[in-house]
């Protein structure tokens, strides 16, 4: 009888948290509640990759429920703060094809698109040791024996790393967990 509570929009009330005559504190959730509009995702992407997100990069989303059904969304919010706790930064993202299945609070899988570049030079993420520090690098094949050499790294993502100097085309490059001690003499062998 004290205060009248209204929705800021036409929706749908998800959850009802009190009853008619509960007495609640400032900051307590009354009402969980979805508005109608445009579908918006909201995910929490390590702080360490903040530097890589910007409004309006495209992305894709799958429902983990779904995982054969993908359908894009564009970056529409980056929070000004990051959590504390969980070293996470709010990302939100718009949508306007978003599946008819898509219920409120489903589990999705997200990829936010930080960069392309046509044409690069790219590498398993296994082949190249180090990536995360100053000085990434991998194990090539020079005169019969297993040499370190130093990379320059570019874009990241999906297990593949774009090299932007330190190898050529051609270069035998050894992965991670096929290789012996560097200065071991190796020997290729082609497979058909």
């Amino acid at each position: 009888a004290l205060a009248r509570i209204e929705a800021p929009s036409s929706g749908v009330i998800l959850s009802r948290n009190v009853e008619p005559g509960d007495a609640v504190q400032p900051g307590r959730v009354l009402i969980g509640f979805a508005s109608d509009g445009p579908t918006e995702l909201v995910v929490q992407p390590s702080e360490e990759n903040l530097e890589l997100l910007r409004v309006g990069a495209p992305a894709l989303a799958s429902p983990d429920a779904y995982p054969d059904s993908v359908f894009e969304a564009t970056v529409s919010f980056i929070a000004p703060v990051v959590d504390p706790d969980q070293g996470t930064v709010e990302v939100r993202l718009r949508t306007t094809n978003a599946p008819t299945y898509l219920l409120t609070d489903m589990t999705l899988s997200v990829n936010i698109t930080a960069g392309s570049r046509e044409g690069a030079a790219v590498l398993s993420a296994e082949a190249v040791r180090g990536l995360g520090t100053s000085d990434p690098w991998v194990a090539v094949i020079e005169d019969g024996r297993l040499a370190r050499r130093s990379v320059e790294v570019g874009l990241q993502g999906d297990g593949l790393v774009e090299v932007l100097a330190g190898v050529e085309r051609g270069d035998r490059i050894v992965p991670v967990n096929d290789s012996p001690e560097l200065g071991t003499r190796v020997r290729t062998q082609s497979t058909s």
